[in-house]
């Protein structure tokens, strides 16, 4: 909220503060879906705050924000919830699960591509 404070004056208006503060609740939702949604260990409990938080954040950028709202913030408005819930019916982890699938191909095509254009 330090960034609230320092957008925000005494001479500002009722809309100037308004957008301030539009600006500082989406904010606060997206830090709150992305401290639960980044997790390894999720509960069931955390999973349905995660949905309730996403859908407040997409209604905000929605109803207050709309030029704002891209495919990024649909996402986080309607797939991260899913696809959290299915991941922890699947694997009984949360989306903070790291996996290297598919790079380690990428790294070694990368390796040899190094290889073969540097002069040696």
């Amino acid at each position: 909220m330090r960034l609230v404070k320092w957008l925000s004056s005494e001479e500002d208006s009722k809309r100037q503060r308004q957008t301030v503060l539009i600006y500082a609740y989406v904010g606060l939702k997206l830090r709150d879906c992305v401290s639960i949604f980044k997790t390894f260990d999720i509960t069931a409990e955390q999973l349905s705050q995660l949905a309730v938080v996403a859908r407040e954040y997409f209604r905000a950028n929605t109803l207050f924000l709309p030029s704002s709202v891209n495919p990024t913030v649909s996402t986080i408005g309607h797939i991260i919830p899913s696809h959290a819930q299915d991941v922890h019916r699947i694997y009984k982890q949360g989306l903070g699960t790291v996996t290297m699938e598919g790079r380690e191909a990428k790294h070694i095509a990368l390796k040899k591509l190094s290889e073969n254009t540097t002069f040696q």
